[in-house]
């Protein structure tokens, strides 16, 4: 039909005919997009743990530049969490307590040490048993112990004593 109304001028035809493709071609597209939206929006309900067929609605656009935190907080933000300038900074950390260590080479190098012992009785609620022992116990094993000796006594036996000063007994 085109072609016999437009016989006399071919140019024209050409356009007309390409005019009706691309026509068809955008037809086809807008088809295929409208079944990639479908799929789409079934894959976002799938992601939200939506029902499939759930409506998204429009979407409001937003200023993308305004939506970005500024460039000081992104620095800090990799800063704290990148793991390679973590470890940097903690080499330089590193370093620098070595340089303030090693100031301290030029000075002498003193020892200060404290000894505290008992002697006599101490002065607590509960003394332990050894309290007042100030020589190592000559009988460890006080079950060996004969009848009459007392435990750190000089030679393990203590004498007996009289009923009078100054008369001891046999």
């Amino acid at each position: 039909m085109a072609q016999s109304t437009y016989g006399q001028n071919r140019a024209v035809f050409a356009e007309v005919v390409k005019a009706q493709a691309q026509t068809g071609q955008v037809q086809y597209d807008l088809l295929l997009l409208q079944d990639l939206e479908e799929t789409q929006v079934t894959v976002l309900n799938a992601l939200l743990n939506r029902p499939p067929q759930t409506p998204i609605g429009t979407l409001v656009q937003t200023d993308a530049v305004s939506a970005l935190p500024g460039l000081e907080l992104l620095f800090e933000t990799a800063k704290a969490r990148r793991e390679l300038i973590a470890m940097a900074d903690k080499a330089v950390q590193k370093a620098k307590e070595e340089e303030k260590l090693a100031g301290y080479a030029k000075y002498p190098d003193f020892k200060l040490g404290v000894t505290w012992s008992g002697i006599g009785e101490p002065d607590v609620a509960s003394p332990p048993d050894n309290a007042g022992d100030d020589q190592p116990d000559p009988n460890p094993y006080p079950h060996t112990l004969l009848q009459g000796q007392k435990r750190n006594s000089p030679g393990g036996i203590v004498p007996k004593r009289s009923a009078s000063p100054g008369i001891e007994g046999p």
